[in-house]
């Protein structure tokens, strides 16, 4: 099978390109999404706990999703508060939504509660056209990982490779997503390979200009 899991050398290699002086993730997820938990969350407290990263990883947990808006709520604005003690511009620090469904649903609520602090996203998905988005993901698109099973499944059908000796497939480089009109208003700089390399960019008017790696025309007449 494939997995939408990045390594996490690799995502704190690219969040350090854009956050030089990164010091505090505060993570985003439903404790009842196991698969979120294994895969995203405990390997990044697992590679903060090396003193030599320099690193703390906080939690806003998701007790289910009918409790989400009040554990949001109650949640965010404490880890606003413990962020801006030792960073008191929210410019070494991110906060950073997991892969469950129950989470990156209340993106709008969360970027109000994020007190300036930029609000990064696990699945491209996240990133969406207007307002309402995060303002980068570094993660796989779901399109990506079907493609390389269905990769996966020709190589099985034609006898090239056995399915027992296949590992578990990983999309290398991940899928990049890119929103401008977030990108302006919290005042980030991105590196230049990240344009280049993004598979989703929506421009600061938050209208789509790239999809899937392919430039989207925009409307000459309309805004951005």
């Amino acid at each position: 099978y494939t997995s939408i899991k990045v390594r996490v050398e690799t995502l704190i290699s690219k969040l350090r390109q854009v956050f030089a002086d990164l010091e505090n993730i505060y993570v985003l997820y439903a404790r009842q999404n196991t698969s979120a938990v294994q895969t995203q969350v405990q390997p990044l407290k697992d590679f903060g706990a090396s003193p030599k990263q320099n690193l703390t990883i906080g939690e806003v947990i998701i007790e289910d999703a009918a409790s989400a808006v009040d554990d949001l709520r109650r949640d965010m604005p404490r880890a606003v508060a413990d962020i801006l003690q030792n960073d008191p511009e929210g410019r070494k620090s991110i906060f950073w939504i997991s892969g469950s469904t129950s989470v990156y649903a209340h993106i709008g609520l969360i970027n109000e509660l994020a007190g300036g602090v930029p609000v990064l996203a696990a699945l491209p998905d996240v990133v969406q056209p207007g307002s309402d988005s995060a303002v980068l993901s570094i993660g796989v698109n779901q399109s990506s990982a079907v493609h390389l099973a269905a990769l996966y499944a020709i190589s099985v059908l034609d006898g090239s490779a056995e399915v027992g000796a296949l590992p578990v497939g990983q999309v290398s480089p991940p899928d990049i997503a890119i929103n401008f009109m977030k990108v302006e208003e919290t005042g980030l700089t991105l590196p230049f390979t990240f344009f280049e390399d993004a598979t989703f960019i929506y421009n600061r008017a938050g209208r789509t200009a790239r999809e899937f790696g392919q430039r989207v025309p925009v409307n000459c007449f309309g805004p951005g």
